[in-house]
């Protein structure tokens, strides 16, 4: 029998759920072989399961220790509701015993579980304080308060957040196991009075139980670790060396792991080193960055349910062994991308629902997703650097080779034009030109003649904000220095690393050190230069100063981050930069800059593009491929905010103006001083769009020829060279470059 989990909280990062303790399985020998029959026959597929329609609110879904399948949840009315799911058809529970004890005991329920003591459990919310409590459904039907002490202390390290648990496991002796986010779990004595032991997890925590053995992972994430609570010492160890993402779930049914997450299902037999993928993740509605994993349940016929949520609401999934599915695609699709792209994976896991025989692999050169760096600063645990993948793939793309689809973020897109690597995707493009499906003055760059070899299918936007003198003085380089030599009460902006300084600015204003042959002009780039010094002193620039989270912290947005923000509300800094991906990113810079009574704006009418697409010239997949980039760009992909940029689809951008989120507020602090923000109103949001109606240039994608510059300016501006000798060897270098 098959025990689950109950759907994760909002705090959740990682659930560990082990369970089939007390499996009904046959001989194992015989099912081996049946599964190894059946994998040579077909494969896993995917289906959707209905929620019930009064269901509006999925609290958990489990399989009892009788191994029913069971649906928690509130009705439209707000009321508790039960279904079984039998036959493939839900069954309203009449019997409901916790249906009948919440009628005397009243609750705001969190989520629904079993304990490994085969008794159901409650996790219910107590208001206004936002303290959980734990109650068990006794044998006469009525629902006890277990008193979790630690439920009523706060968490000093973390802003004194209440003791809120990520996962709680009850094991078969009735003690309870709770992991929190900072990495921590802890076991209670079955009464919930007293805690009798503490250890360091992983990150993300991740926690299960199995009668009385408790699994965890460990300190470095790297091993789950089983833990006999009775005698309070290790049993054994489960090996992974791959990395989970934050909302990867664990399962066990005895014999056999389980996770699940972004990447797919994949199973490890018997606790050895060795696991294997079922169920690919592009290959399924896990893959898509638009929904998040809330739950994943073990079936009781060789099948896995999991629930997905988004926006709209929680979902239901079911992956069942079909015989008759084939194996083998009926055609195969490659990308390939330096960086990875959340529009690109959620188009490949709705395209291939719909496309059930074609496969797609997307390969991403760059695999650590967690990292981000700002402009021109490199990473220093990279063993990989961008210009040897660069190479790499130059090495492919000589040889006739390659991916069918290239993502060209950070590549030579004009030597690659020129040297015949693109196809023309004009048929592609032009008719949606042509009826005003994309905006105009963001493909008007990307036409090439009468040919169109690439176009972006997002696109950021680097804006200043603040003190509205200073947001005005943005339209040039020049005009920015010139502006900072006379006002120099307050800074313009954040101190800042050379180089990181300098990135920016080169992106901002790369059209500015052009000459009418579009080629970097000696006389331009000296002024760049110093202009680009008289702001470095302003800003009190240097080699020591901090480039804030952005070098080192995961997930941080490019740019002059949250020290920025704040030190434009605190009117200790003019103005501040930033790269927005979208409506909501405008929110806590909008509450920023009425400090100044300032404004906003897009800096040069210049966008970075985001996922340059392009068709290999010699793929042998062109057909399929010109189907796939259109998809990208239909509305149902563009339409969905996944802070990888703005839609250049017209209707899904104007559906983002129009779109209001009066429930959502936003914060950033640096823990004594926060900045509350709700969602940009109409008028803002109008704003931006006019904003974005305007731009007419990308940010220059040729990182090679950047660095370059980069390389030279951060010399002078150091004082190891004069600006004169700065610009002596970059002129050597691009022209070097540039004759290859």
């Amino acid at each position: 029998m098959k025990k689950v989990i109950s759907i994760s909280m909002v705090f959740v990062l990682l659930i560990m759920v082990m369970a089939g303790c007390s499996s009904n399985k046959t001989d194992e020998k015989s099912e081996d072989e049946a599964s190894n029959s059946k994998l040579a026959k077909g494969r896993y597929v995917e289906e959707n399961i209905e929620v019930p329609s009064d269901i509006n609110h999925i609290l958990s879904f489990l399989v009892s220790p009788k191994g029913i399948t069971e649906l928690y949840g509130y009705g439209n009315n707000g009321n508790y509701q039960k279904y079984l799911y039998i036959d493939k058809e839900w069954v309203e529970d009449e019997s409901d015993q916790l249906k009948k004890a919440l009628s005397s005991t009243p609750l705001q329920i969190d989520r629904v579980l079993y304990g490994e003591d085969n008794n159901l459990y409650v996790l219910a919310d107590k208001f206004p304080t936002y303290r959980n409590a734990l109650y068990r459904l006794s044998d006469s039907g009525e629902l006890e308060d277990v008193g979790v002490v630690r439920f009523e202390d706060f968490y000093a390290e973390w802003n004194n957040l209440p003791y809120r648990p990520n996962s709680i496991e009850i094991l078969k002796n009735g003690m309870i196991a709770v992991t929190y986010n900072w990495r921590a779990v802890e076991i209670y004595s079955s009464d919930g009075q007293s805690t009798v032991g503490e250890f360091a997890s992983g990150y993300p925590s991740a926690m299960t139980a199995c009668g009385s053995y408790l699994f965890y992972s460990n300190e470095n994430n790297s091993e789950i670790l089983k833990l006999d609570v009775e005698k309070n010492e290790e049993q054994a160890s489960i090996p992974f060396e791959f990395e989970i993402s934050d909302k990867g779930i664990i399962e066990y049914d005895g014999s056999t792991a389980y996770i699940c997450d972004v990447t797919g299902i994949h199973l490890n037999k018997d606790g050895g080193s060795i696991w294997e993928t079922i169920v690919d993740g592009s290959q399924s509605s896990l893959g898509m960055p638009s929904q998040e994993l809330n739950d994943f349940i073990l079936g009781t016929e060789d099948d896995y349910y999991y629930i997905l949520q988004d926006t709209e609401g929680r979902f239901i999934k079911h992956i069942y062994f079909d015989e008759n599915a084939s194996i083998l695609p009926v055609a195969e699709l490659s990308i390939f991308s330096i960086e990875d792209s959340k529009t690109i994976r959620q188009a490949i896991s709705i395209f291939q629902q719909s496309h059930p025989g074609i496969k797609i692999s997307f390969r991403v050169a760059n695999p650590n997703r967690k990292r981000v760096y700002t402009y021109g600063i490199k990473d220093p645990e990279a063993t990989v650097t961008l210009q040897d993948q660069i190479n790499a793939l130059n090495t492919e793309l000589l040889s006739n080779k390659g991916a069918d689809i290239l993502v060209l973020d950070g590549l030579p897109v004009d030597s690659y034009i020129e040297k015949g690597v693109l196809e023309d995707m004009g048929d592609i493009f032009k008719p949606m030109i042509k009826n005003e499906e994309i905006l105009s003055n963001i493909t008007d760059d990307y036409i090439n003649g009468e040919k169109i070899y690439t176009m972006p299918v997002r696109f950021r936007l680097p804006i200043i904000y603040g003190k509205s003198e200073a947001v005005n003085a943005a339209n040039s380089l020049e005009e920015l220095a010139n502006y900072t030599e006379s006002n120099k009460v307050l800074p313009l902006l954040n101190p800042s690393n050379y180089r990181a300084m300098t990135a920016w600015f080169l992106l901002l204003y790369y059209n500015q050190i052009l000459n009418d042959a579009n080629k970097v002009d000696q006389a331009l780039l000296l002024d760049f230069l110093r202009n680009t010094d008289i702001i470095a002193r302003n800003i009190e620039a240097s080699d020591d100063a901090p480039i804030n989270i952005m070098g080192s912290a995961k997930g941080a947005i490019m740019g002059y981050w949250i020290d920025g923000i704040i030190h434009v509300h605190k009117k200790l800094i003019q103005a501040n930069i930033e790269e927005l991906d979208g409506i909501m990113d405008f929110a806590t810079p909008i509450e920023a800059a009425k400090k100044w009574n300032g404004s906003f704006a897009v800096i040069n009418n210049t966008y970075r593009a985001n996922t340059l697409i392009g068709i290999n010239s010699v793929s042998n997949n062109k057909e399929l491929a010109r189907e796939f980039i259109q998809f990208l760009f239909a509305e149902e992909i563009q339409s969905e905010a996944l802070l990888d940029g703005f839609p250049i689809n017209k209707l899904a951008l104007e559906g983002w103006i129009e779109r209001d989120e009066i429930n959502s507020a936003f914060s950033v602090g640096d823990g004594d001083y926060q900045i509350m923000a709700t969602y940009p109103s109409l008028h803002a949001r109008v704003l931006i769009y006019e904003e974005i109606k305007v731009l007419e240039r990308p940010m220059e994608n040729d990182s090679t020829l950047i660095d370059m510059i980069l390389d030279e300016a951060e010399r002078y501006l150091r004082g190891d060279i004069s600006v004169q000798q700065a610009v002596d060897n970059t002129m050597s270098s691009i022209n070097t470059y540039l004759s290859e």
